[in-house]
């Protein structure tokens, strides 16, 4: 007996990030990659000079931004420019809605290596 051949479909294959972002949506994680995103952009968003000494931990309750700092001396100054930080935070085409800022010391942040 003669098996028959598995039929092929021939249409054009979805493109990946179709396929991921349809992913995404369905497990109802597409929200919260968003969320993330801005992280990227975090020295464009301070400056270069708070971005190295400074960085996004992570979003909590949807709302507060918990944000690495690497001495007592820039927490404190941070926290006195707080609703500053916020306002730059809530002006980026890509951030959250951000409602507060909690700065946390972490000790020496690592730089990014370029590679």
């Amino acid at each position: 007996m003669k098996r028959k051949a598995p039929r092929i479909n021939r249409t054009k294959p979805d493109d990946l990030s179709k396929i991921l972002s349809q992913t995404l949506k369905r497990k109802n994680l597409d929200h919260k990659l968003k969320q993330y995103a801005f992280f990227q952009d975090w020295s464009e968003i301070l400056g270069e000079k708070l971005g190295k000494v400074t960085k996004p931990e992570k979003i909590l309750y949807g709302r507060l931004l918990v944000v690495q700092v690497s001495n007592t001396a820039l927490l404190q100054e941070l926290a006195l420019k707080k609703q500053e930080i916020l306002a730059l935070v809530r002006a980026h085409r890509d951030a959250p809605v951000v409602e507060d800022i909690r700065f946390v010391l972490r000790g020496p942040l690592r730089e990014k290596s370029g590679k």
